[in-house]
């Protein structure tokens, strides 16, 4: 769950599984003409359903008794955290082997780059580890039968497996600050820098990664009132909560090049 404050007190919620959505809208319009991305098609649905793992979750989201409202993805205990996660490529496997694989490396890229701190509880750490074990020797099943598959020999090396990984990592980054707003100072993600277009709702990307001169982008979301103190409570307001779609226009800036 992705929370950003809204007016009068209420928040906008935006669901992991919409904001990865958005990342599909990433991936689909990326400007991949010097080196095309492949597999293409199980690339995107990968960056389209790499939260599919907050699925359950997100139905019934839990609620954090210190803000009266859903745990924000950046608030969830590492408990909860990894038990999603170790749901992500289970059910990624219905779509496919790749994009499981696809999946799994960016979760265990994710808990490596901002796992436990030194001081962390030993318990924390040993989650983490185990969490991080198992996921490493899937992915090394996975990998193993697609360099058997003719249709995925080729693309199977370590190189081109790392670079599908970093654009998962960079569409779900972009897609994160997209959805909890660019503010006048604009945010970096890796290469690309974000800032406030001049007309609402506008964001200028530069440099400019995607085909075409404009790209518009959406994620739905819900407008929440109040705070709660029960789940049961959450979940009636979460039932009647406004549900709207967000819309951005993404543009180059006035000295970046566009690819057609």
């Amino acid at each position: 769950m992705l929370i950003r404050p809204d007016d009068d007190g209420a928040v906008v919620l935006i669901t992991q599984p919409a904001h990865s959505w958005l990342s599909g809208q990433l991936a689909r319009a990326w400007a991949d003409d010097e080196e095309p991305m492949s597999p293409r098609e199980e690339l995107c649905i990968a960056a389209e359903q790499h939260d599919i793992g907050w699925l359950q979750w997100e139905a019934t989201p839990t609620l954090n008794q210190e803000t009266g409202l859903p745990y924000s993805f950046r608030e969830m205990p590492r408990k909860m955290h990894l038990q999603i996660w170790g749901r992500a490529r289970r059910y990624a496997m219905i779509y496919g082997r790749y994009p499981a694989l696809m999946i799994s490396m960016h979760g265990t890229g994710l808990f490596e780059r901002f796992g436990p701190s030194e001081d962390a509880p030993s318990n924390e750490k040993l989650q983490v580890d185990t969490f991080l074990r198992r996921e490493r020797a899937s992915q090394q099943q996975l990998i193993d039968a697609l360099a058997a598959d003719p249709r995925y020999e080729d693309v199977m090396d370590p190189e081109h497996l790392e670079r599908n990984r970093s654009l998962m990592s960079v569409w779900d980054g972009l897609s994160l600050m997209i959805c909890e707003g660019v503010d006048e100072e604009g945010v970096t993600i890796g290469d690309f820098t974000l800032m406030p277009g001049e007309e609402e709702e506008t964001i200028t990307v530069d440099p400019w990664p995607f085909r075409g001169t404009e790209l518009e982008v959406f994620a739905e979301a819900k407008r929440l009132h109040g705070r709660f103190d029960r789940p049961v409570t959450l979940n009636g307001g979460l039932a009647q909560a406004e549900q709207f779609v967000l819309e951005w226009t993404l543009l180059p800036t006035d000295d970046a090049e566009s690819v057609e």
